[in-house]
């Protein structure tokens, strides 16, 4: 597995010459940013304060949104807060002082609190409480929760707790203002990265960061647009048709309601046409699964896959397509077969959407 920053605007991981994942290379302020600001004005008629977040635009903190609740704060004073909601300019984008951290699973706050989504049935939520995972900090359990085991959500829990307890620990540095956490920024990513080498073709990028992270390869030369293998596969994530290897295809399509993956068999030899639609549905599920993740499909996502007459068939494929949906950090949720013989796949819009950089 190799890592990329491109600073063209995408950085990722690949392997064997095609992406696993792609997200997008931003400067720009974003919801979820947390930065070190610093108190500018106090506005006792409109209930908030202006904060000096780094930008031409000041952040916008209103009185509700100080943690602990209602706090007074001084003229000058420096703060933790995160971008709740970005506007245009030239508002100012709103700010709350409740930091959280968000996974595939789980939401940690400062705040010490216990919540569940509310889309989670009774009987889940139940489950999931049985399962006595405890935090130092507050815990949300999104929707996803219900399909993780207790060991993944722990897991995630522990990786949550490391980064809330650095963005907490850095309150109280220098320089203010900066930003000191991006969800799946650059520096989120690189701590992702582990010892896994990280290519990236930008030196101000390299240099940036080269301190910090051991495993940085500069390479001004590399491009995933003109790289020999990376190229293609790059290029395909805008074509509708994507090629399977079994022979058989799948067609992605975008309507105003719906993304639609229609599956297309490859002919075999004619003797156990059941057989060939259970391995090229399989096999559909998983490219279909890794291009709703590199495209930022969301939405309500339908697979038209090859019709099967056996049950356990069907199961296969929907176990298939939820183990290859596992690694997304999007929340997804998989409902299986409809009555029309469709499988409904629901995703919520994570990041890059590569249809805007089709052109």
């Amino acid at each position: 597995m190799t890592l990329f920053i491109d600073s063209a605007g995408l950085m990722g991981e690949f392997e064997d010459g095609k992406f696993v994942e792609l997200s997008e290379l931003s400067p720009d302020i974003k919801n979820g940013n947390i930065y070190r600001g610093r108190v500018k004005e106090i506005l006792p008629k409109i209930s908030a304060y202006f904060v000096d977040i780094g930008y031409k635009e000041d952040g916008y903190l209103s009185f509700k949104d100080t943690y602990p609740a209602n706090a007074k704060l001084k003229k000058g004073q420096e703060i933790l807060v995160q971008i709740k909601k970005t506007l245009p300019p030239p508002k100012g984008h709103r700010v709350t002082m409740e930091i959280s951290i968000g996974g595939q699973n789980l939401v940690l706050f400062e705040k010490k609190l216990q919540k569940f989504s509310n889309k989670l049935k009774s009987d889940e939520v139940k489950r999931l409480k049985s399962y006595g995972i405890e935090s130092c900090y507050g815990i949300l359990y999104r929707t996803s929760s219900k399909n993780s085991t207790r060991t993944a959500l722990k897991n995630e829990i522990e990786d949550l707790e490391k980064r809330l307890k650095t963005v907490l620990e850095e309150k109280n540095f220098l320089p203010v203002p900066k930003l000191i956490y991006e969800p799946n920024g650059v520096k989120d990513f690189l701590k992702r990265s582990g010892k896994s080498k990280v290519i990236i073709n930008s030196k101000q990028i390299y240099d940036d960061y080269r301190l910090d992270f051991e495993n940085l390869i500069l390479d001004e030369n590399f491009s995933i647009k003109t790289d020999r293998n990376l190229s293609k596969d790059y290029n395909n994530l805008f074509e509708p048709c994507v090629n399977l290897d079994c022979g058989g295809q799948i067609i992605i399509e975008k309507t105003a309601a719906l993304w639609s993956i229609d599956v297309n068999s490859s002919y075999g030899d004619g003797t156990d046409f059941e057989k060939t639609a259970l391995l090229s549905n399989l096999e559909a599920a998983k490219e279909g699964a890794r291009q709703i993740i590199l495209r930022n499909m969301s939405g309500i996502i339908i697979f038209d896959f090859i019709n099967m007459q056996k049950d356990e068939d069907k199961e296969l494929v929907i176990r298939k397509l939820k183990d290859e949906l596992e690694r997304d950090k999007s929340q997804n949720e998989v409902y299986g077969y409809t009555s029309l013989g469709l499988v409904e796949v629901s995703r919520k819009n994570f990041g890059l959407s590569l249809r805007r950089l089709e052109n």
